[in-house]
């Protein structure tokens, strides 16, 4: 049998193993990155109409507004909410790719092993994640980044929602009893 310095010659279906590995692994690297920026955007779009709609636009009644933004806030928390279950479940699945994608080419090239990553990923909490977002400099990773600006974006419609909410119930309350 060849050999390169002290390794074998990989056998054809070890591979066949790597390349379906790699592609895996790229196959999740693109579907988390396009459902991250897609998510992103949608979310961004919702606030923005938000804004749109309690600065500049003139709908009718401050009730009607409040409304509005009542829905856009509730309908924005929804998505942010689905996006970070989708985004974390995503993660999930790259990271069981990556790891079996770094385990055969260490199979492969052994020579030159890469350190193998855990087979899980779970984030922190979704406060834990905000606070480390906003108030340290802990460097929380692309897909951490992701959660944590879900997990903002989810608190300002929460925000957004309640006080809508509120003004609207209070001036129905005024307009009752006048």
């Amino acid at each position: 049998m060849k050999k390169f310095g002290s390794n074998k010659i990989p056998s054809k279906d070890d591979m066949e193993f790597y390349k379906l590995t790699s592609d895996l692994r790229s196959h999740f690297h693109d579907a988390l990155w396009e459902e991250e920026k897609h998510y992103t955007w949608l979310i961004s779009i919702l606030l923005g109409v938000i804004v749109l709609v309690t600065v500049r636009l003139n709908v009718g009644t401050e009730e009607l507004k409040l409304l509005i933004v009542f829905g856009l806030s509730y309908i924005g928390g929804i998505f942010s909410k689905i996006a970070f279950n989708v985004i974390k479940e995503e993660s999930q699945y790259f990271q069981i790719a990556f790891y079996r994608h770094v385990k055969a080419e260490n199979k492969i090239f052994p020579s030159n092993p890469c350190p193998v990553p855990s087979s899980s990923w779970e984030p922190d909490n979704c406060w834990r994640l905000l606070w480390l977002l906003v108030f340290t400099n802990k460097r929380l990773g692309v897909r951490g980044n992701f959660l944590a600006t879900f997990v903002l974006f989810d608190k300002v419609f929460l925000i957004l929602a309640s006080a809508s909410f509120w003004f609207y119930f209070g001036a129905s309350i005024k307009r009752i009893l006048n």
